[in-house]
């Protein structure tokens, strides 16, 4: 399971089936009064959405969304002591190996630069509102999430998906997760009538690139990590705003940094000396 604070279960379903009423109404207290006929169609039960349908979250759940904060999740793993898989450790989720909630269209798709990768249409045109994936983890630990994505060029309005682990959102961080487009500065930098300088305007370029799953509030410098023991785990990606091609999407370890002191004792073990002679002073 991928554990987080107060998650209620391992797995949930996309959507629940509300409870209906029988199909006869109410008689009052005293039994005088009966009900007209009621419509089968208008008294039916609420259809239960396919397995592929977009994530639903009861009231409860979407409560928690508004109080769990990663910084809960990440308190939790510390206290249990979880760790890194071991650098390298990589779980690559193709285009391929992906559903949606309608049949996804996967197409070779060219960037401006000229990169080329196979790409689902996670548009709206392409009517497609979820991508999921269930995969198998080997080695149990804390991961980071990639997504390889190409913006479409739109008006600036931010790129936005929710993620959803083994069938919940278990962060806040997670409900709105922000992708970032590619800008280039089109021309030189030139000067105004009375000499000022002026930035030349930036102009939105179709690039293939890959970002993890941050905080977007940047509490964080690196991406949020969360932990998957092993066996079959999914990840969805539900449509909040603007179009993308979605690429592959890795779960990756999260880059080791070595402690000064460890430094510190290679540099020692490989016989560097102290610097000498005057201090160079940069203005």
């Amino acid at each position: 399971m991928c554990v987080c604070m107060l998650a209620t279960s391992t797995t949930m379903a996309w959507a629940t089936t509300d409870d209906a009423d029988s199909a006869g109404v109410e008689q009052d207290a005293a039994g005088a009064v009966e009900a007209d006929e009621v419509d089968s169609e208008e008294t039916s039960a609420t259809q239960a959405p396919a397995a592929t349908d977009a994530p639903a979250e009861s009231e409860e759940e979407l409560d928690d969304l508004e109080t769990i904060e990663y910084y809960d999740i990440r308190q939790d793993y510390q206290e249990q002591g979880y760790k890194s898989p071991g650098e390298g450790t990589e779980i690559v989720l193709t285009p391929e190996q992906a559903t949606g909630n309608t049949t996804l269209q996967i197409a070779e798709t060219e960037d401006e630069f000229g990169k080329k990768r196979n790409a689902i249409a996670f548009t709206e045109d392409a009517g497609c509102e979820t991508v999921e994936y269930t995969f198998n983890v080997e080695k149990a630990g804390l991961y980071e999430i990639h997504m390889e994505f190409m913006n479409t060029v739109s008006y600036g309005m931010q790129i936005q998906r929710r993620v959803y682990i083994d069938g919940v959102v278990p962060c806040k961080e997670l409900n709105n997760v922000y992708l970032y487009r590619y800008f280039e500065e089109e021309g030189e930098v030139q000067k105004n009538a009375i000499g000022d300088e002026v930035w030349p305007k930036n102009r939105e370029h179709e690039k293939w690139q890959t970002q993890g799953v941050v905080d977007y509030d940047g509490y964080y410098s690196t991406p949020l990590q969360f932990y998957f023991d092993e066996g079959e785990h999914t990840i969805a990606f539900e449509y909040i705003d603007q179009d993308i091609y979605l690429g592959d999407v890795t779960l990756k370890a999260p880059q080791e940094y070595k402690t000064y002191e460890e430094v510190q004792k290679e540099y020692e073990e490989k016989g560097y000396k102290k610097a000498s002679g005057d201090a160079v002073v940069f203005e």
